[in-house]
């Protein structure tokens, strides 16, 4: 097998298992599993904003607005601030609720890797990581070579 298949084979099989692992765990909270990617950045970060969102997950808006309006209803977040500003720059705060789904959540995901990381030294681990970013910010740079680069709003 050639580089190219090599590459390509793994990483389309990587993504399917992360979104395959993803629907699994969000089943119990009736979520999908772009939710999983919200509660995580939000768990993490302070003061974002479905903007935020859109840009930390990689998401477009309507998916982002989707699983918002999900958590909204389970009341695992609410808005902070001014109602009467647009809901996509206003702060998304957890609810205690929110936080604990978030917590399990974020343990299934360690979970996750520990078991697709089993084997490798932190070293190799290391390695795998500075190449895996190094590898994606070059095929970027190279897509957008003298363009400005896409910003998903």
């Amino acid at each position: 097998m050639d580089r190219f298949e090599t590459f390509t084979r793994s990483i389309f099989k990587l993504n399917r298992f992360i979104q395959k692992i993803k629907a699994k765990k969000m089943k119990e909270y009736g979520l999908k599993g772009t939710t999983s990617v919200c509660l995580y950045y939000l768990s993490v970060r302070k003061n974002l904003s479905a903007r935020d969102l859109v840009i930390l997950c990689e998401e477009d808006k309507a998916a982002i607005s989707r699983a918002l309006q999900s958590l909204e209803e389970k009341k695992y977040i609410k808005y902070d601030g001014d109602m009467n500003k647009k809901k996509y720059n206003t702060t998304i705060l957890l609810t205690d609720e929110g936080k604990n789904v978030a917590e399990d959540i974020n343990n299934k995901v360690m979970d996750a890797l520990s078991v697709g990381g089993a084997g490798l030294t932190e070293e190799n681990r290391k390695i795998f990581y500075d190449s895996l970013i190094k590898i994606t910010n070059n095929l970027e740079d190279y897509i957008f070579e003298g363009e400005e680069k896409d910003v998903i709003y």
